[in-house]
């Protein structure tokens, strides 16, 4: 079992099938990086810190990944995406995925996801400031029971 598979698993169905996040972003929600080309605004979903097993003398019970999710908007022109393009889609990330879970999913059970801090960012990327606005989402993952 992959613990950060399955919560990364679970962060992009719970977006995707979100429809306050699918209205303000279309399909434009993606793992890691977005690809070459994308267009914004957008919502990203990556590791934020390695995850974390709790054990015992039988293994792992469960494991607690934290990811970074944000919504990016991009300004052309070096002017600045504002805040107020971004913060639409990270108040709808944020109903889709605090307090999510449990869930079963093919690769194990999500017990719980909750938003555990704010993160924001701004960068100049090629001609374009990109403002980012978004959570560190925890995620409590624990394998299937047969």
């Amino acid at each position: 079992m992959s613990a950060y598979a399955c919560a990364v698993g679970h962060a992009v169905a719970a977006l995707t099938a979100s429809p306050a996040v699918t209205a303000l972003v279309g399909d434009r929600v993606f793992e890691g990086i977005a690809p070459d080309g994308a267009a914004y605004p957008l919502v990203l979903v990556q590791r934020y810190t390695e995850p974390t097993d709790t054990r015992t003398h039988e293994g792992v019970i469960y494991t607690t990944v934290d990811l970074a999710v944000r919504a990016f908007a991009a300004a052309p022109g070096g002017e600045g995406g504002s805040l107020a393009q971004v913060l639409p889609i990270a108040d709808a990330v944020h109903a889709a995925l605090d307090g999510s879970g449990p869930v079963t999913r093919p690769d194990g059970v999500v017990h719980a996801c909750s938003r555990v801090g704010e993160l924001a960012s701004t960068e100049q990327r090629g001609g374009s400031v990109i403002r980012g606005l978004g959570g560190r989402y925890r995620v409590v993952v624990g394998r299937r029971l047969a």
